[in-house]
């Protein structure tokens, strides 16, 4: 047996071969590793091989990514509008803070070796700056903002769908009910305007 019919341990049903046997049924043997044919319906051939071999490589990049992943931790990328919308607030506060520094500077030069160089406050500054114009082009060109913000309120709109159904439940006057609906539109409010996460609770229970 070549090693590109050698089966892994406990093969599944669906690793068999493909192909039918002169009966129309399915072949009993082995696909390549990587493939859905065995060696005897193609499985020898360069361009099964090579595409069997793409699979591999393929799975294991999967797996390899997926090990990575657990063992540091990480946690998959949300919604790629609202991650985006997250890195432009980073990079803009990331300009403004260094234009602070570049603003608070008494020389933008210094002496280095006999020669006026300029403060590193300004290159990183204007680095800043060139991501900043970068992400905004994309935002502009593509209307990220937009659909954030639409993400945002359809989740407040389901938000306070649930808090509505919670105090119908819990049989509120309606004076009570009206201003516990008021309050919650203002803490939503509030909410979509940002939130810092350590002013989130960080245990729910009582």
């Amino acid at each position: 047996m070549s090693r590109w019919d050698e089966p892994t341990a406990n093969y599944p049903t669906e690793r068999r071969c493909t192909a039918t046997n002169r009966k129309g049924q399915q072949c009993g043997k082995y696909a390549i590793r990587g493939g859905s044919v065995c060696t005897a319906h193609g499985g020898r051939t360069p361009a099964v091989k090579r595409k069997a071999q793409q699979t591999l490589a393929v799975a294991q990049a999967r797996a390899d990514a997926a090990a990575a992943l657990a063992h540091e931790g990480l946690k998959p990328v949300g919604d790629p509008v609202i991650e985006l919308g997250k890195a432009a607030r980073e990079i803009v506060a990331m300009k403004d803070a260094l234009a602070a520094r570049v603003n608070a500077l008494t020389d933008p030069t210094y002496a280095a070796m006999g020669e006026e160089k300029p403060r590193v406050e300004l290159a990183l500054y204007e680095r800043a700056l060139d991501r900043t114009v970068k992400v905004l082009d994309v935002l502009g060109r593509h209307d990220l903002e937009a659909r954030r913000v639409q993400v945002e309120e359809q989740t407040a709109r389901l938000f306070m769908f649930v808090l509505q159904g919670v105090f119908l439940d819990l049989d509120l006057s309606a004076e009570q009910h009206e201003r516990s609906l008021s309050v919650a539109r203002e803490w939503v409010g509030k909410a979509l305007e940002g939130v810092a996460p350590g002013d989130l609770p960080q245990n729910l229970e009582r």
